[in-house]
């Protein structure tokens, strides 16, 4: 029988749905910016909820949407950043690590 996802569960397997498409060779997006930025939203929404995992996969989910909006459907890094700007001025720590994060991993895939 089907179980019940709650939203810690969801919220993980968007983000891990979303790595695993930006990962993969040679695809058509399946997003649009617009879509791409309610995803976003729905990983923001959920960045301070009182689950730990909840937010970390929703952290990881906002870093997954704007490596994929740069590297799936050509956004800039500064319209990539517009999708979670919110977390900017309400969580500036978590803004910073992710920011660093998508730096980072941009840098390492450019470099392969």
């Amino acid at each position: 029988t089907a179980t019940k996802a709650n939203n810690v569960e969801v919220i993980e397997w968007l983000a891990v749905t979303t790595e695993a498409e930006r990962s993969m060779d040679s695809i058509q997006p399946i997003m649009s910016e617009s879509e791409l930025a309610l995803l976003g939203s729905l990983f923001l929404s959920h960045e301070s909820h009182r689950d730990a995992r909840c937010r970390k996969n929703a952290l990881d989910g906002l870093l997954h949407t704007m490596l994929y909006g740069v590297e799936i459907l050509g956004l800039d890094i500064d319209e990539a950043e517009s999708l979670c700007m919110e977390l900017k001025t309400s969580k500036p720590r978590s803004w910073n690590r992710l920011m660093k994060s998508m730096h980072i991993v941009l840098k390492a895939e450019k470099n392969r």
